[in-house]
């Protein structure tokens, strides 16, 4: 009984802690059901301490057989909490792996099309209650199929992990990578204008022409880049994008290994 006494009051301590921990963001359903699992708990570690301190006092037989059922009820108790507690845990695990698999591209780990188009119009939106910039740098590996065709696919799926680490080195913590398409990747940058996005274009690129890829073929690697940025007077987010692709393909006609910019976005 002690040893049911004393696991439910940890299971409770650390079931408060984590509501604790918690308490900043709206608590997730799994959680509320922890909370009222803990609290469970810790009635049955004080009737366990009851039962305990009264069986002292009256040990005659009729109170050990009541003493006795009621243990065994506790240990349902517990057991009945313990598994629930498992259970919301592990549902809220998988919950969290499949949110992954849905929002993250598989390969390079980076957030996928889906999920741009969410962060898109909450960036927007931000953009337009602090009226600031927001800008896309669409970049392109320049033939990427050559990669394929000559070295396989295997080659081409390590550049892309590779160049997507190198994104990865260059961007800010408030920005948002996406892969794009197949071999295109998409930087969304806060609070930036359009000379700053093509800054970082320029040495995205210069990184490119610099580093070798895969180690034992050393590959050279160079990339079209689009940048666009999003003008709340006269385009919508949705806009965003399609300008920078627009400007990409613009760095495409004009010879590859290129920035190219977008001044304005159309109306849509």
């Amino acid at each position: 009984m002690i040893v049911c006494q004393a696991a439910g009051f940890l299971l409770f301590a650390a079931g408060a802690y984590e509501i604790h921990r918690r308490a900043a963001r709206p608590l997730q359903l799994s959680w509320r059901i922890m909370l009222w699992l803990n609290v469970l708990m810790l009635l049955d570690s004080a009737v366990a301490s009851v039962l305990i301190v009264v069986e002292v006092y009256d040990p005659s037989a009729s109170f050990r057989t009541f003493s006795n059922v009621s243990f065994a009820l506790l240990v349902v108790v517990f057991l009945i909490t313990n598994s629930f507690a498992v259970i919301w845990l592990a549902a809220e695990a998988l919950s969290k792996d499949l949110r992954e698999l849905a929002t993250r591209d598989p390969l390079t780990g980076v957030l996928n099309r889906r999920e741009m188009v969410e962060i898109l119009g909450r960036e927007v939106s931000r953009a337009a209650r602090r009226d600031s910039r927001l800008a896309a740098v669409m970049l392109d590996i320049d033939h990427f199929k050559a990669i394929n065709d000559a070295h396989g696919h295997d080659v081409g799926d390590r550049v892309l992990v590779e160049v997507t680490a190198l994104l990865k080195e260059e961007k800010r913590g408030s920005d948002h990578l996406f892969r794009y398409g197949g071999e295109e990747f998409l930087l969304l940058l806060a609070d930036t204008d359009a000379a700053s996005a093509g800054s970082l274009a320029e040495r995205l690129l210069g990184k490119l022409r610099e580093r070798r890829f895969v180690p034992e073929l050393e590959l050279e690697v160079t990339a079209s880049v689009g940048v666009a940025c999003l003008d709340l007077a006269d385009s919508s987010g949705s806009g965003l994008p399609r300008a920078a692709d627009e400007a990409l393909y613009r760095a495409k006609r004009g010879g590859r290994d290129r920035v190219e910019s977008l001044d304005r976005i159309p109306v849509d």
